[in-house]
């Protein structure tokens, strides 16, 4: 096995470690994202339950 051929060889390594990476972190900002979309959505309907409306009785 030559030098350039095991070059070749580290840089499809690291540019899939690369493309990897980037991917995950897109997720994780996704999940971040739907994270604090839930949240919200929690605060709302908590904040609608303790409006002190009582239902008819």
């Amino acid at each position: 096995m030559d030098a350039a051929f095991g070059d070749r060889d580290v840089t499809s390594i690291l540019n899939g470690v690369f493309f990897v990476n980037a991917h995950l972190t897109q997720i994780a900002g996704d999940i971040r994202i739907i994270r604090l979309l839930l949240e919200d959505g929690n605060e709302e309907e908590e904040e609608e339950e303790d409006s002190g409306e009582r239902p008819p009785t």
